[in-house]
């Protein structure tokens, strides 16, 4: 599953230069954003009493920013996204790009917090103020398969494959797409290709070893799926790995 990711840098240039305090303020809001949003990542609890503190001086937009970062790394996930949302209607003039990865953002935290319909409509949004982002399709396939749509699942792939050939995250969920469709021999393939984009990807192989075990090679299977397991022990992909694992008989 993917994980909120911090805006591109010229993104978070916009939020540090342009939407903090005025000119002349006595804080360097943009040393201030860069260090609270490395601190979200690490120790979101003290980002968030920081950036609440910077908000006060004068951090505006790039404080605020920084404390939905924060609560997104605590699982506070609608709450993240109701401060992504509100964050991108409020400066949705001041550039398209900036306001629309506020969106994709939002839409995150939504489907994280189980309200896909919230998250469709953020994706929509990031969409259409940004179209030629590969990403914001791939966001919006999973909520499509959260809801079981697999059709528009592997619509929003193509249009990120015709995007992005080599985006890592596309073959995977086209592999599970098929596979919940039960076209097992075109979804193994997918799978194929995404262990060759990204060998070191643990989804990819989790993915590779469901597809097997459906179509009866539980050796092949066992071997994906510890293969994921070592790639990233604590990650989820390794957690449905173990799982499957101890339900072999």
């Amino acid at each position: 599953m993917f994980s909120n990711k911090t805006p591109p840098a010229a993104i978070a240039v916009l939020l540090a230069a342009n939407l903090g305090a005025p000119a002349g303020a006595a804080v360097d809001h943009a040393a201030e954003y860069a260090a609270c949003l490395t601190l979200a990542a690490r120790a979101p609890t003290e980002a968030l009493d920081s950036a609440r503190s910077w908000e006060e001086l004068g951090g505006g937009n790039a404080a605020r920013h920084c404390a939905a970062s924060a609560l997104f790394t605590l699982r506070r996930y609608e709450e993240a996204a109701l401060a992504f949302d509100e964050l991108a209607a409020e400066i949705g003039g001041v550039d398209r790009g900036l306001t629309a990865s506020l969106y994709e953002q939002a839409g995150r935290a939504w489907l994280l917090a189980g309200e896909t319909l919230e998250a469709l409509t953020d994706f929509a949004l990031a969409i259409g103020l940004d179209p030629e982002r590969a990403d914001y399709y791939v966001a919006r396939a999973y909520a499509h398969a959260a809801r079981e749509d697999y059709d528009s699942v592997l619509a929003d792939l193509d249009r990120a494959a015709a995007l992005d050939p080599a985006h890592p995250e596309v073959p995977v969920l086209r592999a599970g797409a098929l596979r919940f469709r039960g076209e097992l021999a075109a979804a193994l393939g997918e799978a194929e290709q995404a262990v060759a984009l990204a060998p070191g990807n643990p989804e990819a192989f989790l993915e590779r070893g469901n597809i097997r075990w459906l179509q009866g090679d539980a050796a092949a299977a066992a071997r994906d799926w510890h293969q994921a397991i070592a790639l990233a022990p604590d990650s989820a992909a390794a957690g449905s790995a173990r799982r499957n694992l101890a339900r072999q008989p």
